[in-house]
């Protein structure tokens, strides 16, 4: 358990530095990535591990094609979701389609 000295959930990522290791992206690029999507969607961060990141999303997508357009976000910010994971963007969008809880792990 950590306490960061900032009220941007979406920042978390810089404070702890995380990622830039495997495929797992820059703290630069989780940190944009984050703040779109509390932007977009009102997801935030609840749970950074050593190669899992959690959140709880107030604002899912509704629709099939804003699934799909996330699911595409999602893939190229964390590819194993759809290679070891759901096997192809189209489940991974049904499975974000209203889903209160996102998650992503690196290798």
């Amino acid at each position: 358990m950590a306490l960061l000295p900032t009220a941007r959930p979406w920042e978390a990522a810089a404070w702890l530095r995380f990622g830039g290791w495997n495929a797992c992206p820059a703290p630069q690029d989780h940190v944009a990535l984050w703040r779109r999507w509390s932007e977009r969607h009102g997801a935030q961060v609840a749970s950074v591990t050593g190669s899992v990141v959690e959140f709880v999303v107030d604002r899912p997508p509704a629709t099939a094609e804003a699934a799909l357009a996330l699911a595409r976000e999602h893939f190229l910010y964390c590819d194993d979701l759809v290679i070891q994971g759901y096997g192809t963007l189209e489940a991974l969008a049904a499975a974000l389609l209203d889903a209160p809880v996102w998650f992503f792990w690196w290798d």
